[in-house]
């Protein structure tokens, strides 16, 4: 069973936590979001890799800029929202339940979780959106963080009189 609170969602993976029920959340996140920049994370879970995919992808599909922050702590999605013009970010975690578990937490603009009422406005969204009947899942190529180091590398090349430490 699917939990919905305060606290984002929470379920058992590949029974709750499918992939239609999570790009609703996306097609519903994105809805609710202004336009800008979403930052994502995750937490070690292995089922973590599989659910921020479709996340970011269906984000991505929709026209958004995700930066993913990878396997990183809850707290540091939240300040990289807080220092950053990003208008909110997801984490996929289950915090302290058992690992056949995960979920997401969502945050506002202000880094801050999301107010109860935040929480209303994405779960009806999220219950009330229809895929387009020619929907399709398509697998996006590329993350963020790929980009920028293969950016990186282009950079580099073109001029090699600056050293970057990474």
């Amino acid at each position: 069973m699917l939990i919905r609170s305060i606290s984002g969602i929470r379920g058992l993976v590949d029974k709750d936590l499918k992939n239609d029920l999570i790009i609703k959340y996306a097609n519903a996140l994105n809805e609710l979001f202004p336009k800008g920049v979403i930052y994502a994370g995750r937490d070690s879970r292995p089922s973590g890799e599989d659910i921020v995919q479709v996340m970011i992808d269906e984000l991505i599909m929709l026209g958004r800029t995700v930066i993913y922050c990878g396997i990183v702590p809850t707290p540091t999605v939240q300040y990289m929202v807080h220092i950053s013009e990003a208008v909110g970010g997801f984490i996929i975690t289950a915090s302290h339940n058992p690992i056949e578990w995960n979920g997401i937490k969502f945050l506002r603009e202000d880094s801050t979780f999301f107010h109860n009422s935040d929480c209303e406005k994405l779960f009806n969204l999220a219950d009330n959106f229809n895929a387009p009947a020619t929907f399709i899942p398509l697998e996006v190529p590329q993350k963020i963080p790929s980009l920028i180091a293969r950016s990186l590398q282009v950079f580099l090349a073109v001029d090699s009189s600056m050293a970057i430490v990474l």
